[in-house]
């Protein structure tokens, strides 16, 4: 298990972010996009300067229920242009400020990323919305992509997933306040189920 991975929106600020992979960090996913028509601001320097430090590089958008998830995931494409090493995420969680994105648009978003991308985007979520919404369905669509669970805990794993969909999970966010050299206050902190190695083969190739 590996503790390499944040993410990242314009709450973080601009991170420093040769420090920030000097400290052992070794993926980035920043928020791109949310609904349909809104960017994070500092999505677009983000794109440059994360490459750039030698960190792998992945973009997430957050699902509301505002519009149809194809056209989500079109704006998300529009929007972020993913290359061959680009990790696209869907973040499918409660929406504090609108309305919720439902299961099928979640599909709708997901089918529109991978025909575009020519692989599965990964897909965020946990106990409070995800797995309640899955119940005891197998949704193929679902998994055939690789899961990204939320659950802060102190437990050796997380628990819960859904067994008919994921055998296991790929990152487990497990901390909303973790601290990291070049970034200013709390930062999300996921580990990867994996080798670094493993983290850097399955990146693009989800």
């Amino acid at each position: 298990m590996l503790d390499a991975v944040i993410d990242v929106s314009h709450f973080n600020g601009s991170p420093d972010w040769t420090r920030v992979r000097a400290a052992g960090i070794l993926g980035v996913i920043h928020k791109a996009t949310q609904g349909s028509n809104w960017v994070d601001p500092t999505f677009a320097a983000a794109r440059t300067a994360v490459p750039a430090a030698g960190l792998l590089w992945g973009a997430y958008h957050f699902g509301t229920g505002d519009e149809e998830g194809s056209a989500q995931g079109q704006f998300f494409l529009d929007t972020v242009q993913p290359d061959a090493q680009t990790l696209c995420v869907i973040d499918f969680e409660p929406n504090p400020s609108g309305t919720q994105m439902p299961l099928d648009h979640l599909f709708g978003w997901i089918e529109t990323v991978q025909k575009a991308t020519g692989r599965p985007p990964l897909v965020y979520g946990g106990n409070s919305l995800l797995f309640p919404q899955i119940g005891t369905a197998t949704h193929p669509t679902l998994a055939a992509c690789p899961l990204w669970v939320a659950q802060y805990t102190s437990a050796a794993q997380p628990s819960g997933i859904p067994p008919q969909v994921w055998k296991t999970w790929t990152l487990w966010q497990y901390t909303e306040s973790g601290t990291i050299d070049g970034i200013t206050g709390n930062v999300d902190r996921s580990r990867f189920n994996g080798t670094a190695e493993e983290l850097t083969a399955k990146w693009s190739s989800p």
